[in-house]
């Protein structure tokens, strides 16, 4: 129903459905004392409004930022979920913290946008149009009117050559969306993240040991793991430039100065890290606030804890590592940021946790049966984005972190692991192709010029010819011997005798038999009909197969055969 606000007699159905009240409605069947099932209807339903009203991707349908949206990530209605989320004797209370991270996780995928400045710049060009179209309209009537006829001259004309184009313009045009004012909910959810750190060390769902096939582990739980997904979207969100201006004193003589952007700070590194304490909300954009209160809850700690500790659930893995990658990769142009950056070596260690577990890696690899540890990929990740973050900003970052690095541990882990693993990674993938040396090979390699990828290419033809010839010789061996191999069986099947071995044959019998035969051709012929008969083995009894051996033995056509011997073998 909501979707028909698209169309042309659409426009109203938003309005009469936040008259009746229809997220308040929905937000109240998510409360604890609910049924799970109906938990995640509701869920279902609030994700879909948010899809259909989703504003950082133009390019698809939508309708937009409405009234809906505007109460559903108001302040008083993400209270109240954060209330029913953190509730510890409802019955249903991680039911509810499971749906209503999605509904937040959602509402911030859909309406991210980093695209400030670039709104800031055209604000600031529009207010300079109105400036100049309010000087030309006091210049006087008759030039503003004869300005516009001009204009629209113009536009008549343009319009005749680009036709279908124009209106295309126009038409994106006016779909650009106001972007959507998330302060408010980053604000309530800065406030509670004590709380919902509290549940990642103290969680309400069961912890009691299930069989595994590494046997009986601790479950990590839907609880933790979505209120780890949160704080990753919560940092992510915090980002927004939007999020980090700060508040405008009240004072009109300041008040005309423009408000002071992220990327303004970026030359300078702050290395004189204050307290969490010292940062309320009073004077706080709110992504900054966010941070503080990461960092006041020891939130990267505890989740860096629960990485090492369970290390089955590659989905808290990568969880952890989108936590780690965005911290290891923030702008240090902001205060809250370097402290971030901070907490990540000097509270997790985390140059002397990733050594360690890779030695520990190795050792329970080795063991007979071993396998590698279930984190060890998204550990070498982490491991990357520390090594590129000291390649890159470890001079001016020097004098924080140094203390806290174990220079030797850390430059063996990325002498030997690390760069065993960048090797491996640039290696092709299925190795190398057959033939070592080849032209591919060799411009993989680089740093060859054009006579060398000549010579290669000679070399590789020259290969492939040798080795097709060999081929060829292979095969025409292979048919002889396949032949001759047939022209035996055939010989042998149809009783014929190899004249090489018949002249051997006769040369014995020649010498045996010389007192009775002679030089008699006729003896000769019969000791070889005999031998011809004889050759069949058991059915030489056979009258039938005698006579068929006889008659294919006598209709040869060979002139040495024909001639007397049909004569002879009747006389035979």
């Amino acid at each position: 129903v909501i979707s028909l606000e698209e169309l042309d007699n659409g426009p109203g159905i938003i309005a009469w459905l936040s008259q009746r009240q229809l997220i308040p409605m929905l937000v109240s069947r998510l409360a604890p004392s609910c049924d799970p099932d109906q938990h995640s209807l509701v869920a279902q339903v609030l994700l879909d409004i948010i899809a259909i009203s989703q504003c950082n991707n133009p390019a698809q349908p939508t309708i937009g930022t409405n009234a809906l949206i505007d109460e559903l990530k108001s302040a008083d209605t993400v209270q109240r979920l954060t209330e029913y989320m953190l509730d510890r004797d409802a019955p249903h209370a991680t039911s509810t913290l499971v749906n209503c991270v999605y509904i937040f996780i959602e509402l911030i995928r859909r309406n991210y946008s980093d695209d400030g400045e670039e709104e800031e710049e055209e604000e600031e060009e529009e207010r300079e149009e109105a400036a100049a179209a309010a000087a030309a309209a006091a210049a006087g009537e008759e030039a503003g009117n004869n300005a516009a006829a001009a204009i629209d001259a113009d536009r008549e004309a343009a319009g005749n050559a680009a036709g279908a184009n124009g209106s295309e313009q126009e038409s994106s045009l006016e779909r650009r969306l106001p972007p959507v004012d998330l302060s408010d909910m980053m604000r309530v959810m800065a406030l509670r993240v004590e709380d919902l750190a509290a549940l990642l060390t103290a969680p309400r769902s069961s912890t009691a040991p299930v069989p595994t096939t590494q046997g009986l582990r601790e479950p990590l739980g839907f609880e933790r793991l979505r209120i780890c997904e949160l704080f990753a979207e919560l940092l992510h969100c915090s980002n927004m430039p939007r999020l980090n201006i700060p508040p405008q004193p009240s004072s009109s003589s300041s008040s005309s100065l423009p408000p002071p952007s992220a990327a303004a700070a970026q030359d300078a590194i702050p290395l004189d890290i204050s307290s969490p304490l010292e940062h309320d909300t009073s004077n706080t954009p709110v992504g900054q606030l966010l941070k503080w209160k990461l960092i006041q809850h020891n939130v990267l700690p505890i989740c860096c804890d629960l990485f090492f500790r369970f290390t089955l659930n590659n989905f808290l893995h990568s969880v952890v590592y989108d936590i780690m990658h965005q911290v290891l990769n923030l702008p240090l142009g902001l205060e809250c940021n370097v402290a971030l950056i901070l907490v990540a070596f000097r509270d997790v260690r985390i140059t002397s946790r990733i050594a360690q577990a890779c030695a520990l890696n190795d050792e329970v690899s080795s063991m007979p049966r071993g396998v590698r540890i279930g984190y060890m990929g998204h550990l070498t990740g982490i491991g990357e984005e520390v090594a590129r973050l000291l390649e890159l900003s470890g001079a001016a970052l020097e004098p924080l972190i140094a203390p806290f690095i174990d220079g030797d541990e850390w430059l063996d882990y990325v002498a030997r692991t690390l760069q065993e693993v960048r090797e491996r990674d640039q290696q092709p993938l299925g190795g190398e192709r057959p033939g070592g040396g080849s032209l591919a090979g060799a411009m993989m390699a680089g740093g060859i010029g054009d006579a060398d990828i000549d010579m290669l290419a000679a070399d590789d033809s020259s290969q492939l010819q040798q080795q097709q010839q060999q081929q060829q010789q292979q095969q025409q061996l292979l048919q002889q011997e396949q032949q001759e191999q047939q022209q035996q069986v055939f010989v042998s099947r149809m009783g014929f005798v190899d004249p090489g071995a018949a002249d051997d044959e006769e040369n014995i019998d020649d010498e045996d038999d010389e007192d009775d035969v002679g030089g008699d051709d006729h003896g000769r012929y019969l000791r070889s009909r005999q031998h011809l008969f004889y050759s069949h083995g058991e059915d030489e009894d056979d009258d039938d197969d005698d006579d068929e051996i006889t008659r294919s033995a006598y209709d040869d056509d060979d002139d040495e055969v024909n001639g007397p011997l049909p004569e002879r073998a009747r006389a035979l």
